[in-house]
């Protein structure tokens, strides 16, 4: 890291990662296994994003243990599960910022109430002289201030 200059980075948390299942609208209302309950939750397949938390503590903690976590497919960036999700091939675990437009504009749908926190999170991250410029200055307020905003609606 500190090749980059990284080591000697800093910067605010602007946003939390937190994260919760969500599918296209038609596993919801269609189809033999509706995600209406959480039991129907073990005939879809979980898309897993190799770098979040994983389906094993979701599960957990909406305690469904009968439903094997590490089932279904493996992807190596978070795009690929929610693109899988629209075209209905199954459950992800989507990060909060990422699906919260998609959720809005219902795309996608969040089928369980569950919420899985987490310590992750979004950063602006700058070396230490830049942090006093102008323009850096400028775009981390309004990175606060837009990520402070999604949090309310």
């Amino acid at each position: 890291m500190s090749r980059c200059g990284l080591a000697r980075a800093i910067g605010p948390r602007f946003m939390t990662r937190n994260f919760l299942s969500v599918c296209s609208p038609r596993l919801v209302l269609e189809g033999p296994h509706w995600l209406k309950v959480s039991a129907g939750l073990k005939y879809h397949a979980l898309l897993h994003e190799e770098t979040m938390p994983n389906w094993r503590m979701w599960l957990m903690v909406a305690e469904l243990e009968d439903i094997h976590a590490t089932r279904g497919p493996w992807f190596s960036h978070a795009i690929f599960p929610l693109q899988a999700i629209c075209d209905s091939q199954g459950v992800a675990l989507g990060d909060i910022p990422l699906v919260d437009y998609d959720l809005v504009a219902g795309r996608l749908v969040k089928p369980f109430d569950l919420t899985l926190p987490s310590d992750w999170g979004y950063y602006f991250v700058c070396s230490k002289p830049a942090v006093v410029r102008p323009s850096i200055i400028d775009s981390r307020d309004c990175l606060m201030i837009e990520s402070k905003r999604d949090e309310t609606r």
